[in-house]
């Protein structure tokens, strides 16, 4: 029975361990840092498509032992082409997260060229004048590095190929993850700082994390993430429309011949890497995921459906579910659990993502559970008998509340049967130490893939004042 891999955060997936010793809000995504919108306009227009829906699939994934990770296949051309294409298999679909990102090389099943000869126009940094690279740190401490290229991309019926307002045919912005290594060091006009995608978020000698660079199937566990969050762009800062380099360090110039990284100004929102769903002609204001019900011991697989737009067409109307407007930073206003609240600025704050592959649901001490002792299990729980977490209350933005309840079986009882589906695979958002322990101020709570089995979720992205930071409706 091999070692089960932790694939914990907002929208993250391959995991070194569980959140390591109570890191908590600086290290949930840095995609989707934002926690603003876009000011360009959406369309809510009903579309005339018939292809607003594709199957996605939760199994084991290209490297057979990922589970409850859902993936679907994704097409990338090169802009106003239709012969230098690739369609991509295994990519996470993933909502807490924006942003397409694949492997440039080293993709399994891929059916035409590599990503990477397909001739992708780079972009390039606006302040440096070098090739714009991009570097996103994830709740894990893994990260992706490559640059910022145009394509077209198609997701079953639906495709974008070119951002909204901008000419016919030049694609959007996209991560084509490099095996090249990202430089440890990079500039700020005069000054030179570690790179902080490097490091240990919110670390006050901004040490180096040693995550890993997940840039083959075997580290990310994927071809690719298709990051259908809740913003147009993966970072947009404040009320402005860009992404403030200095504060992020996502996006720098990149010397190749030399190594340097240069992080001297900001990143338009034209550059970053885009929503597919927000590039798309009509049904671009959101997604709902579908997905069934499991057995209390989980499935070998699952089979849903990932459709595109909300209320834009007969098939994808939002229906009597409840609305939970997001706060800034992307997460529910409040969320409550025996008699302790949780927001955003006092704790992690309380979020939905596909991405990932449990609930990661404060700390044992908390719940009154234990966690796994074996180091195959390390980073979820293990209770001694099945955990019931009710009622977890939930309060979106707009007053909008609901209760929940969630339940957390033994891991070891779970993986290793030959399943892949589980909705009551769960581990601790924080593992505490005798130097660091764990708090609600430490916690958070990540309600991933589990969450989405039985009821069908939808995902709203940003738009104006309507709804500037997106939401969730169930």
């Amino acid at each position: 029975m091999g070692k089960i891999a932790s694939f914990s955060g907002k929208g993250e997936f391959v995991g070194i361990s569980v959140r390591l010793l109570g890191l908590i809000a600086s290290l949930i995504v840095l995609a989707a840092c934002g926690g603003a919108h876009s000011t360009s306009s959406t369309s809510t227009t009903a579309s005339s498509s018939s292809a607003d829906t594709v199957t996605v699939n939760v199994y084991l994934g290209p490297t057979g032992n990922y589970d409850n990770g859902i993936f679907t296949s994704v097409t990338v051309c090169a802009p106003g082409s239709t012969t230098s294409c690739t369609t991509i298999p295994n990519v996470l679909v993933d909502t807490g997260s924006v942003g397409l990102r694949v492997l440039g090389s080293n993709a399994q099943g891929i059916s035409a060229s590599q990503v990477g000869n397909l001739g992708l126009k780079q972009v390039t940094d606006p302040s440096s004048g070098e090739p714009e690279y991009e570097c996103v740190e994830y709740g894990d401490l893994s990260y992706t590095w490559g640059p910022v290229e145009m394509a077209t991309v198609t997701v079953g019926g639906e495709t974008s190929s070119n951002l909204p307002g901008v000419a016919a045919n030049t694609g959007i912005p996209i991560q084509v993850i490099t095996t090249a290594a990202p430089p440890q060091t990079i500039q700020y006009g005069a000054s030179t700082a570690n790179n902080p995608c490097l490091t240990v978020p919110g670390s006050n000698d901004e040490s180096f994390s040693g995550g890993p660079d997940a840039d083959t199937v075997s580290t990310l566990g994927a071809n690719g993430i298709l990051g259908i969050g809740n913003f147009p762009q993966d970072c947009v800062l404040a009320t402005t429309n860009y992404c403030s380099d200095e504060v992020t360090g996502m996006y720098m110039g990149y010397d190749a011949s030399t190594g340097a990284g240069i992080v001297d100004g900001t990143t338009p929102e034209g550059d970053q890497v885009w929503n597919f769903v927000s590039a798309l002609p009509a049904d671009n204001n959101g997604t709902q995921i579908s997905l069934p019900s499991v057995a209390a011991n989980g499935a070998a697989t699952a089979s849903g459906t990932l459709t595109f737009g909300i209320s834009t067409e007969s098939n994808n109307g939002i229906s009597s579910h409840a609305i939970y407007e997001l706060d800034e930073d992307g997460n529910f206003a409040t969320a409550s659990y025996n008699s302790i609240t949780y927001t955003s600025s006092n704790s992690g704050g309380t979020f939905i993502d596909s991405g990932s592959n449990a609930l990661y649901v404060s700390d044992a001490g908390t719940l009154g559970t234990t966690d796994c002792t074996s180091s195959d299990f390390a980073g979820f729980y293990c209770p001694t008998s099945t955990l019931n977490l009710l009622p977890l209350g939930l309060a979106g933005y707009n007053s909008t509340s609901t209760s929940v309840s969630l339940v957390i079986a033994n891991t070891e009882s779970l993986v290793g049967t030959g399943n892949a589906a589980f909705d009551d695979l769960g581990g601790p958002s924080c593992i505490s130490s005798s130097t660091s322990p764990c708090s609600p101020a430490t916690d958070y709570w990540d309600l991933g893939l589990p969450f989405f089995f039985g009821r069908p979720l939808y995902v709203g992205i940003s738009e104006g004042t309507a709804s500037p930071n997106g939401y969730w409706a169930f």
